[in-house]
């Protein structure tokens, strides 16, 4: 009875952290959402060639990508590595997608005001994540007056 109670704790306390790992990824999408009105190609929960998944991909109209890896409050090496290692992967295998390259950024959800560069990744909070892949695919939004 102890042993399926310990099981049992272990998986709801799982759970609760996909949950909260999804959530995260939804304030990334719709961080995101914005943009396609201005060119941008997104895609969401790519499979790849290593373990887990891309997060998000936001391709600009310049053929400039970016492959988003979403932490919800803190991160390390590990989390850093893993979105240098998706960009390389996406920038070899997929470059009719990037054709201008792909470069890592990891999403903090809940941080704000974050906007940094560590090891080779952008390194940013969703209040800056638009405007910072704006500013690194030679983009801008259009004026409203000017939107079709």
């Amino acid at each position: 009875m102890g042993g399926l109670l310990i099981d049992a704790r272990h998986w709801l306390h799982l759970a609760a952290r996909s949950r909260v790992g999804a959530r995260s990824e939804d304030a990334v999408r719709r961080a995101l959402s914005g943009l396609e009105a201005e060119g941008w190609r997104l895609r969401h929960s790519l499979a790849w060639g290593g373990r887990g998944d891309i997060d998000s991909l936001a391709i600009a109209p310049t053929g400039v990508g970016f492959v988003i890896e979403t932490k919800t409050r803190t991160f390390d090496e590990r989390h850093l590595a893993h979105a240098r290692d998706t960009a390389v992967w996406l920038r070899r295998r997929r470059r009719r997608w990037c054709r201008r390259g792909a470069f890592p950024v990891l999403c903090v959800v809940r941080a704000r005001g974050l906007e940094a560069v560590e090891d080779g990744v952008l390194v940013v909070s969703p209040d800056r994540l638009v405007s910072a892949l704006r500013a690194g695919a030679g983009t801008s939004p259009r004026p409203g007056f000017l939107a079709t």
